[in-house]
């Protein structure tokens, strides 16, 4: 069973006591404003860096979703591409952050995971934008 308890938050319970002292004492009141508007601009700033962070991870999915065509590709291919067209102030991306991003593609419907054989002969996880046929089970 969930807890459905909703805790309040510092802004709320600083704004009840902001309210409970009204008039009566100006320099708490002065006081309980100053740290309610302090506590704002935190949460504005942490707003803000969840977005360009959000907006980061999009740019990074969207271009690995350039690099996945029809012809099944690998992952390390995928990484390798990416990190070749870099440009010289971005950061390379790794092999999971890549497997993570590609998920969202994958989950989306944009991208399919199939299976092809390396050179090696062993079986590898690739990805491809044409959906894989389903085997007909009889």
């Amino acid at each position: 069973m969930a807890n459905t308890e909703i805790k309040m938050t510092k802004i709320e319970a600083f704004g009840i006591a902001l309210e409970a002292i009204g008039d009566t004492n100006a320099e708490a009141a002065a006081v309980i404003t100053k740290e309610i508007e302090r506590l704002e601009r935190v949460a504005g700033k942490a707003k803000e860096k969840r977005a360009n962070k959000k907006a980061e991870a999009d740019e990074i999915v969207e271009a690995l979703a350039g690099y996945i065509t029809e012809e099944p590709i690998t992952v390390d291919e995928i990484v390798e591409k990416y990190n070749a067209n870099l440009a010289e102030d971005a950061e390379p991306i790794t092999r999971n952050k890549a497997v993570a991003k590609i998920k969202v593609l994958v989950d989306t419907d944009r991208a399919y995971r199939t299976t092809v054989k390396g050179e090696d002969k062993k079986k590898r996880v690739a990805y491809t934008t044409v959906e894989p046929e389903v085997a007909n089970e009889q």
